[in-house]
């Protein structure tokens, strides 16, 4: 089962470790340009990364399985996607990264982050030598997820942090 939800059509979240608000710059700046797929077989994991994820991207792509991951690859070209480790019995996350970097087409490219609630050092390791990008331990929260997704596809949020200043700087008086 996947999922495309974008910022204009979201309920807003309650949740305080994700949740910006109507105020925020993160909505009002309406015009951020980029896409996040969020692969977790996980239905409460994935809310919450959704939920953090709305206040950053415009786009937010959830999958639960394989097939709905490259489906969404190929057909969205996501900025950025993450993934859990412990997604299947059959296939992981670790196998899904490897096959996408051992891919022939463009997506191969696409920068993935591991999300897992695994937190040793060679969890990690392992992740990175497969080809991820980056590495969250869960719980997910909107800090983790934009200070990576700026890292990874600089710009993402930049948007974000510039609206910031500028109303910051307009209740200050400047």
């Amino acid at each position: 089962m996947s999922s495309v939800l974008s910022r204009q059509n979201i309920p807003l979240s309650d949740n305080p470790a994700c949740f910006a608000g109507p105020q925020s710059p993160a909505w009002r700046a309406g015009d951020a340009v980029s896409t996040i797929l969020i692969v977790d077989d996980s239905p409460t994991d994935t809310y919450v990364a959704t939920k953090c994820a709305e206040q950053l991207f415009e786009t937010v792509l959830t999958t639960h399985d394989a097939n709905g991951m490259f489906k969404l690859l190929r057909e969205h070209s996501p900025d950025i996607v993450t993934m859990d480790v412990n997604l299947f019995d059959w296939m992981n996350g670790i196998s899904l990264i490897a096959e996408i970097r051992a891919s022939e087409d463009a997506i191969k490219d696409i920068p993935i982050v591991v999300i897992s609630s695994r937190s040793t050092p060679a969890d990690k390791l392992i992740a990175l030598d497969a080809g991820a990008s980056g590495y969250i331990v869960k719980p997910v929260t909107l800090e983790a997820l934009s200070q990576i997704s700026n890292q990874l596809v600089p710009g993402i949020c930049a948007r974000i942090v510039v609206d910031e200043l500028h109303l910051r700087m307009h209740s200050a008086g400047v």
